[in-house]
């Protein structure tokens, strides 16, 4: 349904130009007014879009410039939803001395009163839709930068309006993009004028030299997605968004802090997080970050309650050879496997080369992992209230995918031996830890891949692990797995080490009751069965035809489930993960069928 009335101010040029043009392409918005003093651009493109796009030319310090865009909007769209405050100058640029009271004054008239003007004038309409106001903002204005005193200062003060926003009217969600280093006019101007100092222009030079501006068109696409950028703001409370991802609130209603995952490693020591702490479970785990021999990984799935289809996605963060990964020049990699009815599998993995970050409030996580031409980000509501909600999305023209899954958790997080709480035990087994935010979840997938469709309703999942040392040096088999069984819920974790000693993790529920999870010898038993049944497995045996679990809950009961292979999602020498029905129940009673998720590692 288009119902979205958007104004864009700035949008004649660079980023608020690209922002128009992904608006006017979206189903869901009918009407957009984009507001410019050069307006040539958008007449060259009105022709297209005549019944959609309304222009206002002129400057948005004039207080009738935002009045006419206001009154448009209304006149044209029948209401107002979105403010989209793009417009802003970088001049003046240089030594604090340099710079007259007049520059000042005139910058904050652009990059900030303008933006009051024009919220005066929209507020009540924003309130009748519940509206939302985004700001483009700017690194500089967390990460002060010499030469660029005046700017950041505005854009600062910005970014401590829109936290206040909500606080005046929570029926009005305001957010600020940092949109990061965008090829546009600017860059050219802060580049070619010759004002920044020696070390900030040698920055900036290199930045167009090597390539490693965004074009307009990839910024764009966090302001013009706004139901997913606003849905990252609900998450964390009115916040400033890093390329689509929530990165501070000022209000203090919600306190929002930040951890970056750069595309190199750390030199020397990292700390290793091995006691859980409050509000941490899905954190990283690696302080200041990965060195040459720690790792850290997300794993996410989604697996079909009717057939083979499934999805598994790994963000990994780790060092050379640590995980039998092929290493991409640097720590951050993503591995996308699809799974297709037919029980075909292909690979859309993906490199991060500009990095990763982490936003954590009270209310939840926001995350994102930025590649040339893609971009992952994941959220998750607070674990501590029930049933939280995690979402995970994909935009990666380059390998064909893009979409996003939903899982709606139906069982507690916890840690290996321990419910989530602060202070226990986060080891797994020898050098790797574990943290389990969602054991089992309702899961919706809405992918499109190369062209096509890809929809999946099942049972979902997420966890993390994190090590020190090669994966291959510390183990010598290991058996995990997740799976819907009935009413039941099931995580099971079975591994021997090199010196072959076994080590156990159980967990069952039953709805949000816990009816068992221990870590004590044969809490939970795997082997495989039929062909290649081989225990324990070698490094090349084909995958066996299923496992046995047994668990044992204590005071002479057990519950036992049989997984039969369906479809294999990933097959090397050293690593087998398979989708499949699993049949299963408390011995003596009723048995259950369900669909799981598991793996085989042998080294």
């Amino acid at each position: 349904m288009a119902d979205k009335v958007i104004i864009v101010t700035g949008a004649g040029n660079g980023i608020g130009l690209a922002i128009v043009k992904k608006l006017l392409q979206a189903p869901t918005v009918s009407h957009v007014v984009a507001v410019d003093l050069k307006i040539e651009k958008l007449e060259s493109i009105q022709g297209d879009y005549a019944q959609k796009l309304q222009i206002v030319a002129g400057d948005v310090c004039q207080e009738n410039i935002n009045i006419q865009a206001v009154e448009m909007a209304i006149r044209h769209g029948g209401r107002l939803t979105t403010l989209i405050l793009n417009a802003a100058t970088y001049r003046p640029l240089g030594a604090f001395p340099t710079l007259s009271l007049e520059s000042w004054k005139h910058a904050f008239d652009i990059n900030f009163f303008s933006n009051i003007h024009m919220l005066q004038v929209a507020w009540h309409h924003l309130q009748e839709s519940s509206g939302s106001i985004i700001v483009t903002s700017s690194r500089v204005s967390q990460q002060p930068c010499e030469s660029w005193t005046c700017y950041a200062s505005s854009k600062a003060v910005l970014n401590y309006l829109c936290g206040c926003i909500p606080l005046e009217d929570p029926r009005i969600t305001s957010i600020a993009i940092t949109p990061g280093a965008v090829d546009t006019e600017m860059q050219t101007g802060l580049r070619e004028e010759g004002t920044a100092s020696p070390e900030l222009q040698k920055f900036l030079n290199a930045l167009k030299a090597e390539g490693r501006l965004l074009k307009p068109e990839e910024p764009a696409a966090a302001f013009a997605n706004y139901r997913e950028t606003m849905y990252l703001a609900s998450i964390l409370s009115s916040a400033l968004i890093v390329a689509s991802v929530a990165r501070s609130n000022p209000s203090g209603q919600s306190c929002v802090t930040g951890v970056e995952l750069p595309f190199k490693l750390i030199d020397g020591h990292t700390h290793i997080e091995t006691v859980s702490v409050k509000g941490g479970l899905d954190l990283p785990k690696l302080t200041p970050g990965v060195n040459a021999s720690t790792w850290d990984w997300w794993y996410f799935d989604a697996v079909s309650a009717t057939d083979n289809a499934a999805i598994s996605v790994v963000l990994y963060n780790m060092a050379p050879n640590s995980l039998s990964i092929p290493y991409p020049g640097g720590p951050l990699f993503i591995a996308v496997r699809v799974t297709f009815k037919n029980g075909t599998s292909i690979d859309k993995s993906t490199v991060p080369n500009l990095g990763a970050d982490f936003q954590i409030s009270d209310r939840g996580l926001a995350s994102q992992w930025r590649g040339n031409t893609s971009l992952h980000t994941f959220t998750g509501s607070s674990l501590n209230v029930p049933n939280p909600i995690y979402t995970l999305s994909i935009n990666d023209p380059g390998q064909g995918v893009v979409g996003s899954f939903q899982l709606k958790s139906v069982a507690p997080p916890h840690y290996p031996c321990h419910l989530n709480r602060p202070g226990v035990s986060e080891q797994l087994f020898p050098n790797i830890w574990w943290a389990n935010a969602i054991p089992d979840a309702e899961a919706v997938v809405d992918l499109v891949i190369d062209g096509e469709s890809f929809h999946l309703r099942g049972n979902g999942y997420h966890d993390k692990n994190w090590g020190s040392g090669s994966l291959e040096a510390i183990t010598k088999t290991w058996y995990w797995g997740h799976g819907r069984v009935g009413p039941y819920s099931l995580v099971w974790f079975d591994a021997v080490d090199k010196s072959g000693k076994e080590y156990f993790s159980s967990w069952i529920t039953k709805g949000d009751k816990v009816l068992t999870q221990s870590c004590a010898c044969h809490s939970v038993t795997v082997r495989p069965w039929g062909k290649n049944s081989q225990y324990p497995p070698i490094p090349g045996l084909a995958g066996p035809s299923g496992f046995n679990i047994r668990y044992d809950m204590g005071n002479g009961k057990a519950f036992t489930a049989n997984f039969t292979y369906g479809a294999t999602q990933l097959d090397t020498a050293n690593y087998q993960r398979f989708t499949g029905p699993i049949t299963g129940g408390i011995e003596g009673k009723k048995k259950h069928k369900g669909m799981a998720l598991c793996e085989q590692f042998k080294y």
